[in-house]
Order: C-alpha cells, then structure tokens, then sequence
C-alpha cells in the first residue's frame, strides 16, 4: 500500500517538460527478421512507438467500419 502511495505522488508531480524528455527518449529493440536469425536493431523515440500505435489503431477502426478501406 506504501508503494502505491508513493507511486501515484510521482506520477502526480510530472511536469510537462518531465513530459517532453519522457517522448524524447530512445528506446532500442531487437526484432525478428523474415528469412534471417539475426535479429535487427530497432530504435524509435517513446513519441514515436506512441504515434505509430495510434496510426495503426485508427486504420484498424477505419478498415473495421462500414464500407470499410475506400481507394485501395
């Protein structure tokens, strides 16, 4: 219970310059690679995975609704 206190008070205190470096900072993967077991190195800002896992939930919306992908 002590953790979660302490815990909700940081989350509570971000600043929105705390905000921006958080989107700024680089987070580096390995991901597979088809025909190749070498895997390849991947690195993206936090604001990018999070735009890009927005792009792709808005497309899925689009391709799951009525009349579904137009000009494709």
């Amino acid at each position: 219970m002590i953790a979660s206190l302490l815990f909700a008070a940081a989350v509570a205190t971000t600043t929105p310059a705390q905000a921006v470096a958080d989107d700024n900072k680089l987070v580096c993967k390995y991901e597979a690679n088809l025909g190749t077991r070498l895997p390849v190195k991947t690195c993206k800002t936090k604001g990018q995975i999070a735009r890009d896992a927005q792009e792709a939930k808005e497309m899925t919306t689009t391709a799951q609704s009525p009349g579904g992908v137009k000009g494709q």
